[in-house]
């Protein structure tokens, strides 16, 4: 009859440790590390998306800034070529008040 003292080698703490400790590991690698590799994954994926987005809005508010300093510089070479219509002292659009003209030519 065995003695109850006596402990079977299964029982032995550091053996319970190691045999914890690997199938630790081999969860992590089979589980953990997979699921974060693929959300890493898809985080790179979304980070990539949003960078090429990025370089579009900026060709596009280039494209844009571009155009308004053109139409900026048309507007402005427009106003001062026709300011003075040929003949006129008065520039244009206010060939209709004069001065001397009464207050109650204004609203008219």
């Amino acid at each position: 009859m065995p003695d109850d003292n006596t402990k079977k080698w299964q029982d032995h703490p550091v053996l319970i440790a190691i045999c914890s400790g690997a199938a630790a590991l081999i969860f992590a690698q089979t589980v953990i590390f997979p699921t974060m590799t693929a959300s890493l994954q898809n985080e790179v994926s979304s980070a990539r998306s949003q960078m090429q987005e990025v370089a579009t809005l900026r060709d596009q508010l280039k494209k844009a800034t571009e155009d308004t300093a053109k139409a900026k510089l048309e507007l402005k070479a427009a106003q001062l070529n026709n300011v003075f219509s040929v003949g006129n002292p008065y520039p244009i659009g206010l060939d209709k008040l004069r001065i001397g003209d009464g207050l109650d030519a204004i609203p008219s």
